[in-house]
């Protein structure tokens, strides 16, 4: 979901003479559940996921350490702190 995001906000910023041949492929993008069917992944759980990866974009963290790895890890196993 990160990556999606990433690409979508890359493509929105490049200038249409300089874009690369993924923005060219990337004018739809579907996530038809994100694993829910086949893979039962809770639909909770999806949208938690989900939620974070956007959090994740729109508040990176400013520097990476065993600290900040530990509560990225208990947001995703527990739920985690949405701003």
């Amino acid at each position: 979901m990160f990556c999606i995001i990433y690409v979508l906000q890359a493509k929105d910023k490049a200038d249409n003479t300089e874009k690369p041949l993924i923005f060219a492929l990337a004018n739809v993008i579907a996530c038809p559940g994100l694993g829910t069917g086949i893979g039962r992944v809770p639909y909770t759980e999806v949208a938690k996921q989900m939620a974070l990866a956007y959090d994740h974009f729109l508040y990176p963290p400013k520097h990476l350490n065993c600290i900040v790895a530990a509560e990225r890890q208990l947001q995703i196993w527990e739920g985690g702190d949405f701003r």
